[in-house]
């Protein structure tokens, strides 16, 4: 008589795998999105190499945030991402993509410009689908490119110099960015950080899509993870915490001039 399992034995092993894969999966999913953050950090980390190769070659003059250009046939507004011929939208023709955005010849390299944690983000046809914010108030210089309420107090409208950055390990160039969508209420992908801290006026762009972390890239060329704080005094408020959009916290004081060498409290 051939020997063989059970019905109980069986349920046991079943048992004994569906406790171990309850146990083993959640791991494994946080091992995957800790590989994804990572890999966002190497990101964001090319991203200030670059934004600092650019500055060499241009006199000491920081990459703007946009320009634009005249062509044959309309206006190509080159962003610091990708470029586009003016009133056309992003992934339509004559799209011009990402080999012609001002940072290109420094990074060669579209995927740099992507965040896998993002990749289902919904993004704006107008600035096209791009993971991460260059800090356009301080830095950048916000040109046409300013908040909806118009440049706040402290904003430069042209590129800065790298002189007039006098804190560069503390000087915020890029960071995982998003804007909350008020007719969809949900977080669209945004090109722009506005005022990362939480002055008067302020709108939250700092993205924290990876464990509750935004990643962020420094003008020293360092980059590295921050928790986010969503004040309840802000319009959809509860709504924008829970999506993990808010200002940048490095510690318990919120200051500009962490974020701005040049200080505009």
């Amino acid at each position: 008589m051939k020997k063989a399992f059970t019905l109980i034995e069986l349920l046991v092993v079943i048992a004994i795998i569906a406790i171990l894969a309850a146990i083993l999966f959640p791991v494994f999913a946080q091992a995957r999105a800790k590989a994804r953050q990572t890999s966002d950090l190497s990101n964001l980390k090319q991203l200030a190499l670059g934004w600092l190769m650019y500055a060499q070659d241009y006199d000491e003059t920081v990459m703007p945030s946009g320009l634009q250009t005249a062509l044959t046939t309309g206006v190509r507004v080159q962003y610091w991402y990708a470029a586009v011929r003016s009133g056309a939208a992003f992934g339509s023709a004559p799209d011009l993509g990402e080999q012609n955005g001002l940072l290109w010849p420094y990074l060669k390299n579209a995927s740099i410009l992507g965040d896998t944690a993002a990749s289902g983000m919904p993004f704006s046809t107008l600035w096209g689908r791009v993971h991460y914010g260059y800090n356009v108030c301080y830095l950048g210089g916000y040109g046409t490119f300013a908040h909806p309420g118009g440049p706040q107090p402290g904003w430069t409208q042209n590129p800065a110099s790298m002189a007039a950055v006098e804190v560069p390990a503390d000087t915020l160039v890029f960071a995982n960015n998003g804007l909350w969508n008020t007719v969809e209420n949900r977080v669209t992908l945004h090109p722009w950080a506005w005022p990362p801290s939480s002055r008067a006026g302020a709108t939250p762009t700092i993205h924290a899509r990876h464990n509750q972390k935004a990643n962020v890239a420094f003008a020293d060329g360092h980059a590295k993870a921050f928790s986010v704080q969503t004040p309840a005094t802000i319009a959809n408020a509860a709504a924008i915490r829970s999506a993990n959009l808010g200002f940048l916290t490095p510690g318990a004081a919120i200051n500009d001039a962490f974020y701005n060498g040049r200080g505009t409290p």
